[in-house]
C-alpha cells in the first residue's frame, strides 16, 4: 500500500465534504489558533524568495485549497494569480478568494510541466491518496517554490503516543465544541494519522524531487512546515 490514504480516501473525502461551515473555526480551535501563524511561515517566506527572483504577479497553485486560505494570504503579501484546486466542488463554492477553480487530485494535476511560480499546500498534502505521485505531481507542474504545511508524524515513539492521544481522543471533543453534530467527521478525518509515513520518511518522499530549504516540526511533529525547491531549475 502506497504512503497514503490509499483506499481509505473516500471516507476521509466525504467528511470534508459535511465541514465546510465549522472547518476553519474548528481548525483554529485543535491548533490553540496557531494555523494562520504556521500558514504564514511559509508564505512570507516563499514571498520573499520570489521578490527577489523579480517575478511579477506569479502563478500560484493552492493545491488542496479548501476555501483558499493559503492563495489569499500568498496574494496579500504579492499580487498574484492564484488557482486553487480541490477534490471537493463544494469546498471551493465557498472560496474567499475570486480567482479562478480547478476540482481535481493531487496524483493528476490536470496542468502543463512548469507552468506555476509556487504551489502551495497548506493542512492537505496529508490527505493524499499516494503521496508520492503527489509529491512527483507538485514537483512537475512547478517551477521554483513548493510550501507545505501539514500534519505530520513524529519518528520518535513517545512523541508518536503523545500526537496519537491528542489526535484520537482530545481533537473529537474540541470539533464536538464548535461544529456540533459533524464532529464524528472529524473523527474521520483523524484517521489520517494512521495512514501518513513519519515525518523523516515523508522527506525521503520529497528528496526524489525537490531540494529541501526548510523542514520545522510543530506541536510533538504533528505539525510540519516543509519550503523545498524544484531541482533542475536554472534561474
Amino acid at each position: 500500500m502506497p504512503a497514503g490514504l490509499g483506499k481509505n480516501s473516500k471516507k476521509v473525502y466525504s467528511a470534508y465534504h459535511r465541514i465546510i461551515k465549522s472547518y476553519e473555526k474548528t481548525n483554529m480551535l485543535i491548533t490553540f489558533f496557531q494555523v494562520n501563524r504556521w500558514r504564514k511561515f511559509i508564505i512570507n517566506s516563499i514571498a520573499e524568495e520570489i521578490r527577489k527572483l523579480h517575478i511579477k504577479r506569479p502563478l500560484v497553485l493552492d493545491a488542496g485549497a479548501g476555501p483558499g486560505f493559503m492563495g489569499d494570504l500568498f496574494n496579500r503579501q504579492i499580487k498574484s494569480n492564484i488557482i486553487l484546486l480541490d477534490y471537493s466542488i463544494e469546498m471551493l463554492e465557498n472560496s474567499i478568494i475570486d480567482c479562478n477553480k480547478v476540482q481535481g487530485l493531487f496524483e493528476a494535476l490536470p496542468f502543463r510541466d512548469k507552468c506555476f511560480d509556487v504551489v502551495l499546500s497548506g493542512f492537505a498534502f496529508h490527505a493524499s491518496i499516494d503521496m508520492n505521485k503527489s509529491a512527483s505531481e507538485f514537483a512537475r507542474v512547478n517551477k521554483y517554490y513548493t510550501g507545505l504545511v501539514s500534519i505530520g508524524k513524529s519518528r520518535n515513539k513517545i512523541k508518536q503516543k503523545l500526537g496519537a492521544f491528542y489526535i484520537y481522543n482530545l481533537i473529537p471533543i474540541i470539533a464536538r465544541l464548535s461544529a456540533g453534530s459533524n464532529y464524528k467527521e472529524f473523527k474521520k478525518i483523524s484517521e489520517i494519522y494512521k495512514n501518513i509515513p513519519n515525518n523523516n520518511e515523508l522527506l525521503t518522499i520529497l528528496k526524489k524531487y525537490y531540494n529541501i530549504e526548510i523542514f520545522k516540526q510543530k506541536a510533538f511533529d504533528t505539525i510540519y512546515q516543509i519550503i523545498a525547491k524544484s531541482k533542475n531549475n536554472k534561474k
